[in-house]
């Protein structure tokens, strides 16, 4: 990279932490850091300084683990903890860390909250750990970020694209500002090329165009980019194997019920308008958060319910369908020695999840929100050294993020997140280094609900990751859904009967309304024959080194599929490795589409010189946030094509436009 500036994106797990660790003993004891220029905000220029010290922002959860870190890899370097409440002891930890050249940790919420005070400081370099925190480039805590006119810039992240490309966008912003233009020109040129070329059905024309934009848009980010997978690096690694699978798994009678009569409320008839007629977005996310509710346990939607509809069996594991396939994995899991983690949205099923544990007396702890930061690294410490608990249960936006659960070779994602980082984060706790026996990874789906439809659009997201930072011939996979299909009617479940739920409905009147009794058609949806053909296109794949079971291992997840099978839990079961495989299609038509790509280069080169123009601390203008490189407003009311700049640049070489574009030579 250069001046300092780069994504390290290796997978998790890689040890990003202990390789800045070693960065910064490297400056330390060499003399570099100590003679390292610094920018000041207030002065406007690189100048040398005493002062100046290294800013480290990391979410909350890793602030102490950070620290003990660079404390075990490098003790001469004088390390500070901003994350306390008094005003007085963080401006403290910000003079005592800028002044001697050491490092200030803080979290991101810290530094919004005292960024005034931090930009006051010098500092030589800035470090955001899972950077893509920043993602969302009209986010205060991204703005408050970009404010700094550090020179050298660094982000980690194992997941730098998470739904889309206006976030990898937001992260090369931060370490290199203006190397990707502003974002309406970004997104003009080449993230809506990509993501339409994506798209089944997109003709010939299209898909050229978004393979020739994804390879431009490589080729400008990696430069900056060093990016590893645990893949390549099983050599050196030697780590033990890890497979991971879906289980899809049947609603239970009860559940189904509830599900199919809530999706004749009124509330999800508008939902289901609501890419017509927007006033009714609202109904869209309660009637998400219903049926996810639903898909864990159908109780939730009776916690705050009068007591008369509560069951007298509240939150048993009979009516959940993933529950009683968690059950029936635990148990076998506990009698072959594994441990595990479970890990979940909301702390509402986090607890139902906690009492059932409780019952069958499976020593455990628990990671969420409110768990106190510096409690949560001994929490984790006392896991790993302590084989008396079985289990840990953890929300998977805390518990899911840089933290070392090598204690563990077992993984539950109990539903899954609409991105899907956050579930690859989760599941990482336990494959990395360190780890010394093989994993296994499930996934708990139910059937046919929003819970596939959420898992359907991992799958694309993950693809348009892959297409930009490993390989721009990822195959077409996915159609955009309309609204309608999120509220799709799942499958019956086995041994339903309809006679048997009239109390049931019954005792949720109060709840729905305006819904006719349901015909419940034991066939198979046009979501299901959608993910039943996409995950047989995935599952013809081979399986690569790192995936390859013992013998034992293959045992027994045979046996815990066995025993789903016959106890009607699961559907069906799917090797959820092989999408991440690279899935290349080599019949890409390129006629015309570099020429498309050279001219949304030229619209990207000008966009970056005007960015040029303006002071690194300066936001970039995201079209509704910042203002370096913003348009005059007479030039934004001309409407163009994309690939087709203002002013028509002269016929350069592609390697000639992006080295203008970035400010990075051929031979960088």
């Amino acid at each position: 990279a250069r001046g300092g500036r780069c994504l390290i994106g290796d997978e998790m797990g890689l040890g990003k932490t202990v390789q800045i660790a070693a960065y910064l003993a490297v400056l330390h004891h060499s003399g570099v850091l100590q003679n390292m220029h610094v920018q000041n905000a207030s002065l406007g220029v690189a100048a040398p300084t005493d002062g100046g010290g290294i800013l480290i922002v990391a979410p909350a959860t890793l602030v102490m683990q950070w620290r003990s870190e660079l404390n075990l890899w490098y003790p001469p370097l004088r390390v500070c903890i901003m994350h306390q409440v008094d005003e007085q002891e963080r401006k403290e930890a910000i003079r005592v860390a800028s002044s001697q050249r050491g490092v200030l940790i803080t979290s991101y919420e810290t530094m919004r909250i005292a960024s005034d005070d931090l930009l006051e400081a010098s500092w030589v370099m800035m470090v955001l750990d899972e950077g893509q925190k920043i993602r969302n480039p009209n986010a205060s805590i991204t703005l408050a970020a970009k404010r700094f006119s550090t020179p050298h810039r660094i982000i980690l992240s194992g997941s730098p694209i998470q739904n889309n490309l206006q976030e990898l966008w937001s992260l090369f912003d931060f370490i290199c500002p203006g190397r990707l233009g502003t974002l309406p020109v970004f997104m003009e040129e080449f993230a809506h090329p990509i993501e339409q070329g994506n798209l089944v059905g997109a003709n010939q024309a299209r898909v050229a165009t978004a393979y020739e934009c994804a390879l431009a848009l490589r080729e400008l980010t990696q430069p900056c980019v060093l990016r590893r997978t645990k893949a390549e690096c099983m050599d050196v690694l030697q780590l033990p194997h890890k497979q991971e699978q879906v289980l899809f798994c049947h609603l239970t009678p009860e559940q189904y019920q509830v599900y199919i009569d809530f999706l004749q409320t009124e509330q999800v008839r508008r939902a289901m308008t609501a890419g017509r007629d927007r006033k009714n977005v609202g109904a869209v996310f309660f009637s998400i958060s219903v049926l996810r509710k639903l898909c864990n346990h159908p109780d939730l939607l009776l916690l705050n319910a009068d007591k008369e509809l509560q069951p007298p069996d509240m939150w048993s594991f009979e009516r959940s369908g993933k529950m009683k396939v968690l059950a029936e994995i635990m148990k076998l899991w506990r009698n072959e020695g594994h441990r595990a983690l479970i890990f979940v949205q909301t702390i509402q099923m986090l607890e139902v999840i906690q009492a059932w544990m409780n019952e069958m007396c499976y020593a455990h702890l628990r990671i969420d929100g409110k768990t106190p930061v510096k409690r949560r690294l001994k929490l984790i410490e006392e896991f790993n050294a302590n084989t008396d608990y079985f289990a840990m249960v953890l929300t998977t936006r805390v518990g899911g993020v840089g933290l070392n659960i090598i204690g563990a070779n077992r993984v539950v994602i109990f539903d899954p997140d609409w991105n899907p980082m956050t579930d690859v984060q989760a599941r990482e706790r336990a494959w990395r280094i360190g780890q010394t026996r093989d994993v296994a990874v499930y996934r708990l789906v139910l059937t046919g609900s929003i819970e596939e439809k959420v898992y359907q659009r991992q799958v694309y997201k993950h693809f348009l990751s892959q297409k930009i930072l490993s390989d721009p011939r990822q195959r077409q996979f996915f159609k955009w859904n309309d609204m309608a299909d999120l509220f799709s009617m799942p499958p019956m479940p086995p041994k339903f009967d309809p006679q048997a739920m009239v109390e049931l409905r019954d005792k949720y009147k109060s709840l729905f309304k305006k819904f006719d009794r349901a015909n419940g058609a034991d066939e198979m949806t046009a979501g299901d024959v959608e993910t039943t053909e996409i995950m047989q296109a995935i599952s013809d794949l081979p399986t690569t080194s790192e995936h390859q079971l013992s013998k034992e291992a293959v045992q027994e997840h045979n046996a815990i599929l066995q025993t789903l099978f016959d106890s009607n839990g699961i559907k069906a079961a799917f090797n959820h490795d092989k999408v991440e495989q690279p899935l290349l299609d080599r019949k890409i038509v390129r006629d015309g589409a570099s020429l498309i790509a050279q001219r949304a280069l030229a619209a990207l080169q000008k966009s970056s010189r005007e960015r040029a123009n303006h002071a690194i601390n300066e936001p970039t203008w995201t079209g509704r946030e910042g203002t370096a490189g913003a348009v005059l407003k007479q030039e934004a009311k001309v409407k163009r094509e994309p690939g087709i700049a203002a002013r028509e640049a002269p016929a350069i070489s592609t390697a000639e436009r992006l080295s203008e574009a970035s400010g990075v030579s051929s031979s960088d």
